[in-house]
């Protein structure tokens, strides 16, 4: 595997100077599924997506600010534009490396994706009253389905890394519950 953000292998649309020289880029990932195919590997691309932007970013698009923390803040997924970002771009990478394995996923972590990824900042008040299962099961969600209509065999890896920190038992089960069969479930052991 290896770390993938969507800003640097897509065009980011909503602010395209992010993103500057991802063919570039997307070319190098293009090559690695063939090499790797030799010795029967696939790549697989770690996401921690929607990635968090700039707090200043958000002057030009107030509408699509989610949690504010000090220096960054969220993308709200809330909003249909971030959701067809998101959908789009992932769309986009699996064209663009055909023979991709797939993605590796986590929804909560140190880095600020969606509005209760973290739980530091300002409250996003859009996302307020969504429990935090719902928006994890829609980026999941997106990932999976934007994947597998480009190529069935490629496979969503949803690391539970962090769930038990920001979630009950009964919202990890609902989470679980509300993503696509085909996501592969990936837990901490640390016995």
């Amino acid at each position: 595997w290896m770390q993938g953000m969507l800003s640097s292998l897509t065009e980011f649309k909503f602010d395209p100077s992010i993103s500057l020289g991802y063919e570039k880029r997307i070319e190098r990932v293009r090559a690695l599924p063939e090499r790797l195919d030799k010795f029967g590997i696939k790549l697989y691309l770690y996401l921690n997506e929607p990635r968090c932007m700039p707090s200043a970013f958000f002057d030009a698009h107030p509408e699509l600010l989610g949690r504010r923390d000090v220096d960054y803040s969220a993308l709200c997924t809330q909003h249909p534009a971030v959701m067809a970002y998101l959908r789009g771009a992932v769309r986009t990478l699996c064209e663009s490396a055909p023979g991709l394995g797939g993605f590796f996923a986590i929804t909560c972590s140190e880095n600020l994706t969606h509005c209760k990824s973290k739980m530091t900042g300002e409250e996003c008040p859009v996302c307020r009253d969504i429990p935090i299962e719902n928006l994890i099961a829609e980026v999941l969600s997106a990932i999976s389905e934007e994947s597998r209509a480009v190529d069935p065999a490629i496979r969503t890896v949803a690391w539970t890394w962090a769930w038990d920190d920001y979630m009950t038992e009964e919202q990890i089960r609902a989470c679980i519950d509300m993503i696509p069969r085909e996501v592969v479930l990936q837990s901490n052991s640390e016995a």
